[in-house]
């Protein structure tokens, strides 16, 4: 009767090893990166219920087109930033060309918003009513949640200062209000 014992423990001990080095070798794989999440990602076309091959093709070249438009503005945008820098620390500040500048800025970036904003309403026309009506309520959800859209998406200036909050924005370092 002591061999049987003997042997039962020793079979449950080889059990539970085997057991434990699967585990851990199951553990070890690796897993995939997430997809691209973000500003100028695509990732809302996923929430939207039945969405047919030539719809998604048909908002991903509005998207491209939209990106192709946008990014000589905000190159501009960097552009008319490093020159209100420049006029900003000068020895001698001269009003009107900050102003000036600060407007160009924001003309700029109007136009950008503009453009997304008719690549939303491209895209919500390729879809159907059912479509439209998740694909409304989504947006509608972002922008209450503070995520907006353009380049700094979150809550801004919310009890640590300017650049802090929720959303996919640059962060503090580099946010430019």
């Amino acid at each position: 009767m002591k061999a049987k014992t003997v042997s039962t423990i020793k079979s449950m001990v080889l059990v539970m090893v085997m057991l434990a080095v699967s585990g851990i070798a199951k553990a070890q794989t690796p897993t995939p990166p997430p997809p691209a999440r973000g500003p100028g990602s695509l990732h809302w076309m996923d929430f939207i219920p039945e969405l047919t091959t030539q719809q998604r093709e048909s908002i991903t070249k509005l998207h491209t087109a939209m990106l192709k438009e946008i990014l000589p503005l905000q190159n501009q945008i960097a552009e008319k930033e490093a020159h209100l820098r420049t006029l900003t620390t000068a020895e001698k500040t001269d009003q009107k060309a900050i102003d000036k500048t600060i407007d160009d800025i924001s003309d700029l970036r109007s136009e950008i918003q503009k453009k997304r904003m008719k690549f939303w309403m491209d895209s919500r026309q390729l879809l159907t009513e059912d479509q439209r009506v998740v694909f409304d309520q989504q947006q509608l959800n972002r922008r209450k949640n503070g995520q907006g859209f353009g380049r700094h998406h979150g809550n801004r200036g919310q009890g640590y200062g300017q650049g802090y909050g929720q959303g996919y924005g640059r962060g503090a370092r580099n946010c430019r209000y």
